[in-house]
């Protein structure tokens, strides 16, 4: 083995040879020359510096390579060494893997010679620095030393627990622990969690306590397994959604549950999952036990027990005896308050008795309630089929058209085509002969839509507390049934009609010919009686008589004959469409003509009475009016003084009694009945002037007239309605006791 005094003495021979004499020289081109013979002879192996002007051999460079190596540390870069050497870079990497192949003390990575010597070092210092921070990675050691993590990797798990006292984390090998670190967070955890008494989320206590998630799971894994820690996590090893539970959270939970089950009967699962239990089927059968558990009826959101249900089966039971139906909802507990507790409820409890039926997964009916219904709505079945049996006739017509227009096509077809064999009977003539029995077409008559039908059982206070959809559940039942009954009870009513209606028809027109005949001896009546006036005034008192009596006597007839209500209040518009809609032409000439008499400005009342007479005809109204005869006449006039009387003797409005008065007066010293108003009453008076009346009766109309008139223009003075009203009480005696003598 070499020693340091030989290196000293080759050190002073190598001096000594420098400096001594030589005695012979050779030029440098001749070195030159020498040098490249023996390397085309092959007695020496060197390489050149990369000016030329140098020449290493291959070992003594390989000898500096190493040299420079430990030199820097240990480790140094090929391209370093190629400039500190002035080599070419080739020369050096040449001479990297030879140093690498033949020596293992050194090792070649990404472009570094590296001296095993280093990496034992960079171990030296890892360790150092683990047992100063308890917990390093991979990652850190990486960046701290720039070199290749698998390098790294391979080395340090190498020298763990040789040069390195650690341990690598069995799920997370990139991360290195000592074993006091580990021991120390254990403790952390276990001080931690025994001071939890409720549930509380993994990733919460992990933040608190700012350590690694794995490391977490697993001490806690430790502490369990060893006693030292009571409770559990949850939820996997997820840390978003793992949570540690206390067991005396569980115990607490436990008792909180039983109790609460005992108190109410049910249990809410919603609250149960966020009490944190998960599994509520599998804890509340592990909790109740076998024989309990068994009894629980499970619904959307609650589970309830078995006292429970058959509280809420009885009542709906009992609510189901006395209505006729039940909403389960409402016999639920309060807490299943989900539509699909409801739905889940009403599946189950239907199938408890044949007669209970679902509607809309909310309600449980049964027959009862659609015979009540159906009852219910009869009523107006039966009034409906009477109003509508007048209808039935206009409605058979009309189908019966087309069933003509149906089966004309065809032979029209056939007539076209020259004649041949006959028409085929069509599905349509079938449709249209299918008839009830009677020979009436109702089924084409609908009773009510089952909207009207749902409204029509609303309106009733024994069904209006009944949820819509049930009711509409319940008419579609029995819709099908009404309508059937409808069409027979139509049909019933239709024929019993029809076999009135003629008897009907006479007594109608008996009526109606009997009011027309007492309203045309009034006219003729009142047109006898303007002959006494002079010739003007009678022709405004037979205007004033066409612009009324006659007027309603034509409207009167119109409304008989066009089937209206009522006529009366008919703009000319409406009478002349009415007119025009009457079924055959004289009838609508006639009518035509008679209103057109009612705006005659003849003098008398000729017209009118040709064109009544032709409404009489029989192909028009068949009506029987005639002229009264004297007799008639003096009963009509009689019947007329009277009535005027009676409404003298009831009147206490002057205006109206004056009026009254006069007319009265009149008809007893003139003989004639008179029809006017109150503008005709300054002619009245004139008239009765030139009367056999006495002059105290006179004189007393004429004062009466003028309070009437000075009451007319100042109807607020109240002494002056005083005078006329005694003038008029004074005026109503003496005209009752004038006209009842003989």
């Amino acid at each position: 083995m070499t020693t340091w005094a030989d290196i000293q003495k080759l050190a002073s021979d190598l001096q000594r040879v420098q400096l001594g004499q030589v005695s012979r020289k050779l030029a440098d081109r001749n070195c030159i020359e020498v040098v490249a013979k023996l390397i085309d002879l092959h007695l020496i192996d060197i390489v050149f510096t990369v000016d030329g002007k140098e020449y290493v051999t291959k070992q003594h460079l390989t000898t500096q390579i190493k040299n420079e190596c430990l030199g820097n540390g240990g480790r140094v870069a090929l391209s370093d060494l190629a400039q500190i050497l002035n080599m070419e870079y080739q020369h050096i990497e040449d001479r990297a893997n030879e140093i690498v192949k033949s020596d293992q003390g050194f090792l070649l990575c990404v472009g570094q010679l590296i001296a095993r010597e280093y990496l034992n070092n960079v171990c030296t210092e890892i360790n150092d620095r683990l047992k100063e921070e308890g917990r390093t990675t991979l990652a850190q050691i990486t960046k701290a030393y720039d070199l290749p993590s698998d390098l790294l990797k391979a080395e340090v798990y190498a020298a763990l627990g040789v040069r390195i006292e650690g341990i690598a984390d069995k799920d997370d090998p990139s991360i290195i622990y000592t074993s006091d670190y580990i021991d120390a967070q254990k403790a952390l955890v276990r001080g931690a969690l025994s001071a939890i008494t409720k549930v509380t989320p993994v990733q919460k206590v992990v933040t608190d306590l700012g350590m690694p998630v794995n490391l977490f799971f697993r001490s806690v894994d430790e502490l369990i397994s060893a006693g030292q820690l009571r409770g559990q996590i949850t939820g996997g090893r997820n840390i978003d959604r793992a949570v540690y539970v206390p067991e005396i959270y569980n115990e607490l939970l436990r008792v909180y549950v039983l109790g609460y089950f005992q108190q109410n009967g049910y249990l809410e699962l919603t609250t149960l999952k966020k009490l944190g239990i998960s599994d509520s089927t599998a804890y509340l059968k592990e909790l109740l036990g076998k024989e309990k558990y068994g009894g629980l009826v499970f619904l959307s959101t609650v589970a309830l027990g078995a006292d429970s249900w058959t509280e809420s089966v009885d009542a709906v039971t009992a609510a189901i005896e006395r209505d006729g139906w039940a909403d389960i909802s409402a016999h639920l507990p309060p807490a299943a308050s989900d539509p699909n507790d409801s739905r889940l409820a009403a599946e189950r409890m239907s199938k408890l008795s044949a007669d209970w039926q679902l509607c809309s997964d909310a309600y449980i009916f049964t027959n009862v309630l659609v015979t009540q219904c159906a009852k219910a709505l009869e009523p107006t079945l039966n009034e409906k089929a009477r109003e509508e049996a007048p209808n039935v006739a206009k409605v058979l017509k009309e189908m019966q058209n087309k069933k003509d227009e149906v089966v004309a096509a065809p032979k029209k077809a056939a007539k076209k085509g020259g004649g041949g064999k006959k028409g085929k009977k069509t599905k349509d003539d079938d449709d249209w002969a299918e008839t009830p029995a009677g020979g009436g077409q109702t089924a084409v008559f609908e009773f009510m839509s089952e909207t009207e039908m749902v409204a029509a059982l609303q309106e009733q206070s024994r069904f209006g507390q009944v949820p819509e959809e049930l009711l509409q559940e319940v008419v579609d039942r029995i819709r099908p049934q009404l309508n059937t009954k409808y069409r027979e009870r139509l049909e019933s009513v239709f024929l019993s009609s029809q076999q009135d209606s003629s008897q009907q028809q006479k007594r109608s027109h008996a009526d109606f010919q009997e009011q027309l005949r007492v309203l045309y001896n009034n006219i003729c009546l009142f047109d006898a009686g303007a002959s006494v006036f002079d010739d003007l005034i009678a022709v405004q008192l037979r205007q004033h008589l066409q612009r009324t009596l006659c007027t309603d006597a034509a409207y009167m007839a119109l409304a008989y004959m066009s089937g209206a209500p009522s006529t009366a209040t008919m703009t000319a518009k409406v009478r002349d469409q009415t007119i025009g809609a009457l079924e055959t032409v004289p009838a609508r000439d006639a009518f035509a003509a008679l209103f057109a008499s009612l705006a005659s400005k003849k003098d008398d009342l000729e017209e009118f009475y040709d064109a009544l007479e032709a409404v009489s005809n029989p192909s028009v109204c068949a009506l029987n009016l005639k002229q009264p005869d004297k007799k008639m006449r003096a009963d009509l006039l009689n019947d007329y003084a009277k009535e005027l009387r009676r409404q003298l003797s009831e009147c206490v409005d002057p205006a109206t009694g004056l009026l009254l008065a006069l007319l009265v007066l009149i008809a007893k010293h003139s003989g004639v009945g008179v029809h006017a108003s109150g503008k005709f009453v300054p002619n009245l008076v004139d008239h009765l002037r030139s009367s056999s009346l006495s002059n105290d009766l006179k004189e007393l109309l004429g004062d009466t007239q003028q309070l009437v008139v000075m009451s007319l223009k100042k109807k607020d003075d109240v002494e002056q309605n005083a005078q006329l009203s005694a003038k008029f009480e004074q005026l109503k005696a003496q005209v009752l006791r004038e006209s009842e003598s003989s």
